[in-house]
């Protein structure tokens, strides 16, 4: 997978932006009473795609950056976000990116790392837990996945 494959599917991706927020809701909903986000303000969504997370983060006050390595992603997040506060950045995980070090207190990745070989996910975290302050929190798949997901990811 790469940043081709990510251009080319970014405006079929954007369809299930809907779904992806109330996905999203839930999932934090879920989650509230384990882990609060409270205390935090500052939170970056590394491969932020469409920009679901990065819009239900925004609806629940956070300070939000997204950032994609595909600009077709960013350039549909855009459009999705308009009107909001979120900053996006089109930039690659696995190389610097453009943000100081601990200048998030926060850093998420959400169906992100599964894509990723061994060597290139070391590189991800390396470079999430040098952007954040305080925690590096990743949401992907399990091995217990629907058909489906399993397909989506063969074809991808």
């Amino acid at each position: 997978m790469g940043k081709p494959l990510f251009d080319f599917i970014a405006p079929f991706y954007a369809l299930f932006f809907g779904f992806q927020v109330r996905y999203y809701h839930r999932i934090l909903d879920r989650v509230r009473d384990r882990f609060d986000l409270g205390e935090y303000r500052n939170i970056i969504d590394v491969g932020c795609g469409t920009g679901a997370l990065c819009h239900v983060l925004d609806q629940r006050g956070f300070h939000v950056t997204g950032m994609d390595v595909s600009e077709n992603m960013i350039r549909a997040a855009r459009k999705k976000l308009a009107g909001s506060s979120v900053d996006l950045h089109v930039a690659d995980i696995l190389k610097p990116t453009p943000f100081q070090g601990k200048s998030f207190d926060v850093a998420f990745s959400s169906y992100t790392a599964h894509g990723l070989d061994k060597a290139d996910r070391g590189k991800m975290y390396a470079e999430m837990g040098r952007l954040a302050r305080s925690r590096v929190i990743f949401h992907d798949f399990n091995r217990r996945r629907a058909p489906h997901i399993s397909l989506a990811e063969r074809l991808e």
